[in-house]
């Protein structure tokens, strides 16, 4: 959408495939839920005609009988029972114990819900990245660490609202991903794949500085008017 040229527009399309079969494919409902909020939230806010697009993508996706039996589950009472006593629901409610014994400040970096906490055998990993910095570095580091975060996707809402045209698509794109990583570390120790982490900053970083470059340029037009 944002692209002018065709050939490189072929290419992107011709690209899009592998990373649906990929995301489809690998079967991670907490990568298929993220994403899906993610767009929800973001067409809600600044698009709603992509709201129809995402309900023919689900209700096709839903059909495929592996994809179908993993959403299924989730509806389960036998799965939430099981969670709860060795899933991910009880080692989330494991981290309010961890940082109970210091609220504040938690029981230190690497001492809880990560890989390198379950290496040494300090706790089991969290599959929650929010969990695993609750008991680690309480609810100082929790409320510091989600602020900072709100205040990024803060300033790109703003960088979003003051874009236009092809600029602004390609701002609600990159949002919707940055939103998309944000939700499945609830689910998931995303941010300690070290890779994951640079991306979401390198391209965070990226957005941030194209849309304040359509801001001025908008605002050098006005004034020359």
């Amino acid at each position: 959408m944002y692209d002018t040229d065709k050939w490189r527009k072929w290419a992107y399309r011709l690209g899009l495939v592998p990373c649906v079969m990929t995301l489809l494919f690998t079967f991670t409902r907490a990568a298929w839920l993220s994403l899906g909020l993610s767009v929800i939230l973001m067409a809600i806010i600044f698009e709603r005609r992509l709201l129809l697009f995402l309900v023919m993508f689900l209700g096709i996706s839903f059909f495929i009988p592996a994809i179908h039996h993993r959403i299924t589950d989730l509806f389960s009472p036998v799965y939430w029972i099981k969670s709860a006593q060795a899933g991910r629901i009880a080692r989330w409610t494991e981290a309010f114990d961890k940082m109970s014994t210091n609220p504040l400040f938690g029981i230190g970096l690497g001492h809880y819900g990560g890989a390198v906490a379950s290496l040494y055998h300090y706790s089991v990993y969290s599959d929650n990245y929010y969990a695993k910095t609750l008991g680690e570095t309480g609810l100082v580091g929790l409320t510091l660490f989600i602020a900072m975060h709100i205040a990024l996707m803060r300033d790109l809402f703003v960088r979003v609202k003051n874009a236009s045209g092809r600029v602004k698509f390609r701002l609600i794109g990159g949002m919707t991903g940055l939103l998309a990583v944000l939700i499945h570390n609830s689910m998931e120790n995303v941010f300690e794949y070290a890779p994951m982490a640079l991306s979401y900053f390198l391209y965070a970083s990226l957005f941030l500085v194209l849309g304040q470059a359509e801001r001025e340029r908008g605002m050098n037009h006005m004034l020359s008017i």
